[in-house]
């Protein structure tokens, strides 16, 4: 039986391996941009003061620089980590001084560049929406990643008689013999497999949302209990019920948008552009990445669609009993009727619901610590390694046997008989 499972798990994970590869790869890179991102918004935090403001102060500034820009997604308001108001559109920004909002720094995101390519690379293997034969490159990329985790799984078992043989040293091949490229992809593969099982069901949580809100009890589109509470349709009037409605102390950290047709903003950027605007310098190119608010205004479901046929307004809040300072909790106005419709306390959450707001940035990094991010890095990093000595073992290995196998032929055909 073990003999069957060595060879299984050396079989399978050829093909498997080749595919793997690539995710971790990827991913590595994916670490890597994020982290750069984290280096462009220190940069970009440091060209601007931070004053406080007020409610009255947000609002003037919210309705004067959201004026003629379509397809607004979001507007981060000025906390002592971002000391600026900034409107995000879909791959693009404008970042504002707390005290100018006559000129902008402005910076328009391609969707042809390298980064751009490896995260497609990485979430559907650049098989799109379309995929191949019927199946979504995203549902491939999920499945490789969890058939990993089962392969991972095995090789685990396989090795943990051996488990005296290990040494961190042998995590990186010590030189060019097949037995360092075996023991690198044992040892790293012990290392990484925390990780695996992390990125791999975090990953497939992501690519199959609705089974994972089932299963931690989550409800996208759950009904209000609360009766709406009409205020007079003016931002400040907005800003004012939006922090009331959040326990004293609450910092109100962005604005989530209703999200708009794909096409509608690029129409009207053909026909309008903003005033007082001009190019960032290489220290504030920041793109749409500048803020959690525009990574998470980029999910497409049911629920958010059906908010946006209502016009609904999203405040995020920083809150006591926020995990990791990430702005979980939120008030919703709905701007067609100029009514505060629900307030959700990420406090007030059940356990299944906080845990299953965190999947995302789990398995990319954003939002939460540089720290993580970082630990991210080196892990993908030594995954890949595992991934390709192990490739490289096998075709060490199947090179030998071929070879010794021609020499049995030859020496067979070679023997008087």
């Amino acid at each position: 039986m073990k003999k069957f499972l060595i060879t299984l798990h050396r079989w399978l994970g050829v093909p498997l391996g080749l595919l793997f590869i690539v995710t971790f790869g990827t991913g590595c890179l994916t670490a890597v941009d994020e982290l750069l991102h984290r280096v462009d918004r220190q940069q970009l935090s440091a060209n601007y003061e931070y004053t406080p403001t007020t409610i009255e102060q947000n609002a003037a500034a919210i309705e004067k620089i959201t004026a003629d820009k379509p397809g607004i997604r979001a507007v981060t308001l000025p906390t002592p980590s971002k000391p600026y108001y900034q409107v995000v559109a879909r791959g693009e920004t404008w970042t504002y001084a707390i005290n100018d909002l006559d000129n902008a720094a402005h910076y328009q995101e391609g969707n042809d560049g390298f980064f751009h390519t490896v995260l497609d690379l990485h979430r559907h293997f650049l098989l799109g929406k379309e995929g191949l034969f019927g199946v979504q490159g995203k549902e491939y990329a999920a499945w490789v990643g969890l058939l990993a985790l089962l392969l991972s799984s095995l090789g685990l078992w396989l090795w943990w008689p051996s488990k005296k043989t290990f040494k961190v040293k042998d995590m990186l091949p010590r030189g060019k013999k097949r037995k360092h490229f075996y023991y690198s992809h044992m040892t790293s593969g012990v290392v990484v497999l925390a990780v695996i099982v992390l990125l791999g069901l975090t990953g497939a949580s992501i690519t199959y949302r609705s089974i994972t809100q089932q299963l931690f009890g989550v409800e996208r589109n759950k009904a209000s209990t609360m009766a709406p509470i009409v205020v007079a349709p003016t931002w400040q009037a907005w800003l004012t019920a939006a922090q009331i409605a959040m326990p004293e102390g609450a910092q109100l950290d962005s604005v989530r948008f209703p999200r708009q047709p794909r096409n509608s903003g690029a129409e009207q950027r053909n026909t309008s552009k903003p005033a007082n605007s001009e190019n960032t310098t290489p220290n504030n190119k920041m793109g749409n990445r500048a803020n959690s608010a525009a990574n998470e205004a980029r999910k497409n479901t049911k629920g958010e669609a059906e908010e946006s046929a209502e016009k609904i307004f999203e405040f995020k809040f920083n809150a006591a009993g926020n995990w990791f300072g990430i702005a979980s909790s939120s008030v919703k106005i709905d701007k067609t009727t100029s009514a505060l419709k629900d307030v959700n306390l990420f406090s007030q959450q059940t356990f299944g619901e906080k845990f299953y707001s965190i999947l995302v940035p789990l398995h990319t990094g954003r939002q939460l610590p540089a720290a993580y991010a970082f630990v991210l890095l080196v892990f993908s990093f030594f995954g890949t390694v595992m991934v390709l000595s192990g490739l490289v073992s096998f075709a060490i290995k199947k090179r030998k046997w071929k070879k010794a196998k021609r020499a049995n032929t030859l020496e067979t055909e070679l023997s008087p008989s």
